[in-house]
């Protein structure tokens, strides 16, 4: 879903234009469906949140690299700051992602508190960013979200930049496809993705 924020936008015009004899058919899914896809060749390729508990089977190629950031109600007084550890939100109760739909996001998250010290109260779990953002703009909780997500910010709530990164710690997109798959198709899209992605960093 959060590839519809930035990457995506970027990416389907310019292929389009470049390459107009390829037929596009989008599906939206959560990481573990657009592997499951992959494997029984429902999809070509996929873009999924990375890095993986399990790559196995799988090629991915890195392209949109990412933190996270705290969503909070603006009637919190977490609100008051632009900025935060996420330490100091320790005893806030979380909205997290269910480790049975999203495995990949809810270890991340579930890493990341740990990284600041300690393990999230879970409030209530929600796998869409949208819906997580509407449970913290009703003030069930803060979450952690991708900070692309900033962008689609709904009323009632504010995303705090999280000031104790651990080093190297990144939720990112890749782009996944069957290992050794030697599509052309999925090859040119695979480098058009990258020519994309890359273009993006440099213009920010």
């Amino acid at each position: 879903g959060s590839a519809t924020y930035a990457l995506l936008p970027r990416l389907i015009p310019s292929l389009r234009a470049r390459y107009p004899q390829i037929t596009l058919e989008l599906t939206e899914a959560t990481s573990s469906e657009i592997l499951d896809g992959l494997l029984a060749r429902r999809f070509d390729a996929g873009l999924l949140r990375y890095p993986l508990l399990d790559a196995s089977g799988f090629d991915l190629l890195p392209l949109d690299r990412d933190d996270f950031v705290l969503a909070v109600a603006e009637t919190s007084p977490l609100a008051a700051r632009d900025a935060i550890a996420l330490s100091e939100a320790a005893r806030e109760p979380f909205i997290m992602y269910p480790r049975a739909k999203v495995p990949g996001l809810a270890a991340l998250a579930m890493m990341r508190c740990q990284f600041s010290g300690f393990a999230p109260q879970v409030a209530q779990e929600a796998a869409q960013v949208q819906t997580i953002m509407s449970l913290v703009a009703s003030g069930l909780g803060v979450g952690l979200v991708a900070g692309v997500a900033r962008q689609v910010v709904p009323r009632g709530v504010k995303c705090l930049r999280l000031t104790d990164n651990p080093p190297g710690f990144h939720v990112s997109i890749a782009l996944a496809r069957r290992a050794g798959d030697q599509s052309r198709l999925v090859q040119r899209f695979a480098e058009h993705a990258q020519e994309c992605a890359s273009a993006s960093h440099h213009d920010s």
